[in-house]
């Protein structure tokens, strides 16, 4: 059975193991000060705690170390503030070479609800980008952005045919089926383009239901 007390310093709730019978020295484990506790005559279940009195040399140079560790405990603080706002601030912005899209895509007059849009850069060099498109929106930050430059666009989209298959990932379970539902002409055929600039690009585009869907 512990019993519980506070530092009369720095308001740490501490303990000890057992029932005390004499006058006992406690070190704090939160502002390092020793205390000293003694049985409580009023409470057998309890202690009565005090400070004794130190030296005022002694005092200081306790001062002293506990505003030499609250100094630290600042500055560590705030490098790691500033390291957080740094890379806040580098994905917000992305990497010099890369730009970020966003838009909504529809097919007719509604929402394509799923699919994927796919930036193929004119560099060979560099290599594609795609995102999802969900309820007709898409969004691709900066950070991981096609890069700069002219693209070659695709889009591809999937509607539920109304039946059921075997889940190959979860066998003896059926799934949804989807099947393609957009025009060739927006991905295999496409001749759609876009220019991708610094920062944030905004595109809305517009697709065709492909034949005999």
């Amino acid at each position: 059975m512990s019993i519980r007390f506070t530092c009369l310093g720095c308001r740490t709730v501490l303990k000890i193991g057992e029932m005390i019978t004499e006058e006992r020295k406690v070190r704090c484990t939160g502002c390092g000060i020793v205390i000293v506790v003694s049985p409580d005559p009023a409470d057998p279940m309890s202690v009565v705690a005090n400070i004794p009195e130190q030296p005022l040399g002694n005092k200081r140079k306790s001062d002293k170390e506990l505003g030499q560790r609250r100094n630290l405990l600042l500055a560590v603080l705030g490098v790691v503030f500033l390291l957080v706002l740094i890379g806040i601030i580098w994905s917000m912005m992305g990497p010099s070479d890369r730009g970020g899209v966003e838009g909504s895509v529809t097919i007719g007059a509604d929402p394509l609800e799923k699919g994927t849009i796919h930036f193929i850069p004119h560099d060979t060099s560099k290599s594609a980008v795609n995102g999802p498109i969900t309820q007709g929106k898409y969004r691709i930050p900066a950070s991981t952005g096609p890069f700069l430059g002219m693209h070659k666009v695709e889009i591809r989209g999937e509607a539920p045919t109304g039946r059921q298959v075997p889940n190959h990932a979860k066998p003896g379970e059926m799934m949804d089926e989807y099947k393609e539902n957009v025009d060739p002409r927006f991905h295999e055929k496409s001749d759609l383009i876009f220019d991708v600039k610094s920062g944030t690009n905004r595109k809305d585009w517009q697709v065709e239901m492909k034949k005999g869907t």
